[in-house]
């Protein structure tokens, strides 16, 4: 609990940040992508919290004390928050496989955005946005799945065209 709040607290400060010298920035949709990969990496400890506990707080900012007042949002809150977090996400990250991305390998993309928010309809039981988001990540034809399920998890499956998300 603690570690996965830390990292959420965290990334609420580096959004925060990267806000600050956006205007400034000579590529301000670089700030966006930023953005919109640490709102998926939140999302996925969102929705790990939320299939642990239940009813979690969902932070809304880096301060802390804020969570004495934040009210406990309920699993469906916080699966609804969570898929309405990634369709924004999702159109600011390039639209490739993690390991095509050319500036940071395994980084997060569109597909790592469309596959948390699959997992988060899951838990709603919402099936039709299920299918809705796996079947863009496989109409597009940029996954295969890994010849040698033994070799997947090692060294040699590392970065392979299965993964769709590879925190490096």
């Amino acid at each position: 609990w603690l570690n996965f709040y830390d990292d959420i607290i965290k990334w609420h400060a580096a959004m925060e940040e990267i806000l600050k010298y956006k205007e400034y920035a000579p590529n301000p949709a670089a700030a966006d992508q930023y953005i919109a990969e640490i709102k998926v990496m939140r999302a996925w400890e969102l929705l790990q919290l939320s299939k642990l506990w239940g009813k979690i707080l969902i932070p809304t900012s880096s301060q802390t004390d804020e969570l004495y007042t934040t009210p406990v949002s309920t699993q469906e809150e916080v699966m609804t928050h969570i898929v309405a977090e990634m369709e924004a996400a999702a159109p600011l990250l390039p639209t490739v496989r993690p390991n095509q991305r050319t500036d940071i390998k395994g980084g997060i993309t569109r597909y790592t955005a469309l596959a948390v928010k699959a997992m988060a309809n899951l838990e709603m039981k919402n099936y039709q946005g299920v299918a809705d988001a796996t079947g863009e990540i496989i109409s597009s034809g940029a996954f295969e799945l890994y010849g040698d399920f033994y070799e997947l998890f090692k060294t040699a499956g590392k970065l392979s065209n299965e993964s769709i998300l590879e925190f490096q």
